[in-house]
């Protein structure tokens, strides 16, 4: 049986980090014919725990028995030997997001919601470029 492991790092939003667990228990095709360990990442424990909870009873919903779920919010700690990683980190995104819209709306610019696109996505980005970068050599040096 082939093994799969799936990270997901940033996991404790709720409109991320629960879409991204149901993909990957609800699809047979990831669950069905491997055996699959799911590691869930967030420096929020509270949030975390909540998301490892969900990916649980999920679990247990879609009958995936064999799906081993693992939480840590020490990314280093479950990389290693990762196929696949998934991200969705930030910091103080709220805050931060909202003035992605307002600051070039002040300025005549019109702006897309969320990170996706103009001014408010390259101020994002430039915030964010750092984090990414980080996670990125951890995965070179854990999960090549």
């Amino acid at each position: 049986m082939k093994k799969v492991k799936i990270v997901i790092i940033g996991v404790g939003s709720l409109s991320f980090g629960r879409k991204a667990i149901v993909d990957v228990i609800a699809n047979p095709e990831l669950t069905g014919g491997a055996e699959v360990t799911l590691a869930l990442v967030d420096t929020n424990t509270a949030a975390l725990e909540t998301m490892r909870a969900m990916a649980e009873r999920y679990r247990e919903h879609f009958k995936v028995p064999g799906l081993k779920i693992e939480a840590d919010p020490d990314r280093r700690r479950v990389l290693t030997g990762a196929d696949y990683v998934i991200t969705a980190v930030s910091r103080q995104r709220w805050p931060l997001w909202r003035e992605d819209f307002t600051i070039p709306a002040a300025f005549g610019f019109q702006q897309v919601l969320g990170e996706n696109g103009g001014p408010g996505g390259a101020f994002h980005a430039l915030r964010s470029i750092h984090l990414m970068l980080e996670i990125s050599r951890d995965i070179e040096a854990l999960a090549p």
